[in-house]
């Protein structure tokens, strides 16, 4: 018997979590609570509106941020923002950073992030989410480190024994 019906499940292992994608987010804009529906979290899906998250515009991750603008001498007024949709890493963005940090603070504003992997999962509040959707409970969020040569190393070494078994 051959182990070639295997290899696509084998494949489909090893592929890197970050060629995800989603395929429809939530998406709306609050300035100032023009847009109560679209603040906090975790959002009525009844009434914000989805869209079709593409290639162009970004599919890999839908999104929240949260922007409080400071009063300075500058900006007269404080203001705040909310924003969710859909985004791809990248450089030089507010929304989809590739220097991803969940909050920035500093003398002009601040600045709350969520991402998620999955379709429709920005319904939270990036102030106290940690992007898994919702359901928040409080506690302290911990960014973790990369495990995804660990995860291959182990595929591999499980996959190893089913293929020498499946080649007698």
């Amino acid at each position: 018997m051959a182990p070639l019906p295997l290899l696509p499940l084998l494949l489909s292992l090893l592929l890197p979590s970050s060629l995800a994608q989603v395929d429809s987010c939530f998406a709306c804009t609050s300035d100032d609570g023009s847009n109560k529906g679209c603040e906090g979290g975790p959002i009525d899906a009844n009434t914000v509106p989805t869209i079709p998250c593409t290639a162009v515009y970004g599919n890999q991750y839908c999104f929240v941020t949260y922007t409080r603008n400071k009063k300075t001498q500058w900006h007269p007024t404080e203001t705040t923002q909310w924003n969710r949709g859909c985004c791809r890493p990248k450089a030089g963005t507010t929304t989809c950073p590739t220097d991803w940090k969940d909050h920035e603070n500093n003398d002009a504003y601040e600045l709350y992030r969520l991402r998620c992997a999955e379709d429709n999962c920005n319904i939270g509040d990036p102030r106290t989410d940690s992007g898994s959707g919702g359901d928040w409970v409080g506690g302290l969020v911990v960014p973790g480190r990369s495990s995804s040569s660990a995860l291959l190393a182990s595929t591999l070494l499980l996959s190893l024994p089913l293929l020498l078994t499946l080649r007698r």
